[in-house]
């Protein structure tokens, strides 16, 4: 049984992440969160809680189930950038604004992309495993010329999706002298171009040595990397991927690392999270992280302000009044049911 206060103010917290710090809404919201790190509420607990909750910060999913109780909810706020495990149809027909925060996760996540390319172009962690496993000659790992790694400098960087997180990349990787190109639904401002080029996808993928995938997951984006793609990108190429796991066709990227068609891959994703195919563990040059990009003591802080942020102006909005001022909207949609009543009609 789950005690709730008799205020109907209650955000919501449906699996407790160690890190992120929701107390600010308080005394104005009533905080819900499993008391354990990790821990989650079963089904007959949201049961008890969702018609009194006010806002839910959604890491995990969100479905039509659990929005159709909540009949009070005034918004869903994912605590980082992805929104696929919401059902923003759902949310939309209620009128209810899902709203993401990108720019919390973007430096963070690129600062981790930068490090897999890193990693996999100098092979930083092949070296290491080689030099702990007791079964390998010292001596000769130490020869100058032995597994020779490649320079990031002069490069080609591929940035797919030129968003808050590709954006962020861009940034940092101008130092290192590469040559970057991206492609992106929306091609960018010139002032922007000026320090990377706009070309179509093919061309990206065809001319990259490097390419670092940053678009969302969606009907469009999914198994977008496929072994047609895979067969067309340079030999030697290098695959990062710290957006979805869905948007690339895993076991076609097996096969090209394999076969030595791809140099190297750094992965933070994978389609079946936390399954990892094992055959990509038996790959020598690949760098796999468990979904780490936002996963700094700085992040996780700066995540849950922007998320408490969003949930006080969207819970004081009077009658009439619409969330326009919100970047991170999800659901525009919602704005043309506002026509037609106020946010507090659900």
């Amino acid at each position: 049984m789950i005690l709730l206060s008799d205020s109907d103010n209650i955000v919501l917290i449906p699996v407790k992440i160690p890190g992120e710090n929701f107390h600010s809404l308080e005394p104005e919201f009533t905080i819900v969160e499993p008391i354990n790190d990790y821990a989650a509420f079963s089904n007959d607990e949201l049961a008890e809680i969702l018609p009194h909750t006010k806002a839910i910060v959604a890491l995990t999913g969100i479905n039509s189930d659990m929005i159709a109780k909540a009949l009070s909810l005034k918004v869903i706020v994912v605590n980082g950038a992805g929104f696929d495990h919401i059902d923003i149809a759902a949310a939309t027909a209620r009128k209810i604004p899902v709203v993401n925060v990108p720019d919390t996760t973007a430096m963070t996540t690129a600062e981790l992309t930068l490090a897999l390319m890193l990693d996999v172009m100098r092979k930083v962690t092949e070296n290491d495993r080689q030099l702990r496993n007791p079964v390998n000659n010292e001596e000769e790992i130490f020869q100058p010329g032995k597994n020779l790694s490649r320079n990031l400098c002069g490069k080609t960087l591929g940035i797919v999706g030129l968003g808050h997180i590709g954006s962020a990349l861009a940034e940092i990787c101008s130092p290192l002298k590469m040559n970057m190109i991206y492609t992106s639904r929306h091609r960018k401002p010139l002032a922007i171009e000026k320090a990377i080029r706009f070309v179509s996808f093919d061309e990206l993928v065809e001319t990259s040595d490097i390419i670092s995938i940053h678009c969302p997951f969606n009907k469009d984006s999914e198994n977008l990397f496929s072994a047609d793609v895979f067969q067309k990108m340079k030999n030697g190429a290098v695959l990062i991927n710290t957006a979805r796991g869905k948007i690339v066709d895993y076991e076609a990227l097996i096969h090209y690392l394999e076969n030595g068609k791809l140099y190297g891959a750094g992965l933070d994703v994978f389609p079946d999270e936390p399954h990892i195919p094992t055959r990509l563990k038996q790959i020598d040059n690949v760098v796999l992280t468990p979904h780490i990009s936002a996963n700094t003591s700085e992040a996780r802080q700066a995540i849950a302000d922007a998320v408490c942020d969003v949930i006080r102006k969207i819970c004081r909005l009077g009658a009439g009044e619409y969330p326009y001022a919100f970047p991170g909207l999800i659901n525009p949609g919602i704005l043309q049911k506002f026509e037609r009543g106020s946010i507090h009609e659900n």
